[in-house]
């Protein structure tokens, strides 16, 4: 969604690239540019073809059917016990604090 116009015709792309030789590794940055009518293409092209594809949308909700259809573990009862295994410790740690303050 564009809100307003862009200032340049050209779009300046700033990334961060990272060359491992065998011992040294190095990261330098690398700047790209390229019409701003090309990078919108790009952009629309991979929206349409990757993001609003109806298979891959498909898919995408029955891997969220099948995540929301899963049963809630209750770990409360876990909880409870980590609990009752931890404080003890925690009780320790503070009085070693409070005593060499």
């Amino acid at each position: 969604m564009r809100r307003g116009p862009i200032a340049s015709s050209r779009i300046l792309v700033r990334m961060k690239s990272i060359r491992a030789p065998r011992a040294l590794m190095a990261a330098r940055e690398v700047s790209l540019s390229f019409p701003r009518e090309r990078a919108e293409r790009i952009i629309l092209h991979f929206v349409e073809t990757e993001l609003l594809n109806p298979a891959k949308l498909s898919e995408l909700e029955e891997r969220y059917r099948f995540a929301a259809a899963r049963p809630t573990v209750d770990h409360s009862r876990r909880i409870v016990e980590l609990d009752s295994e931890i404080r003890p410790i925690g009780d320790v740690i503070a009085r070693r604090l409070v005593s060499a303050a």
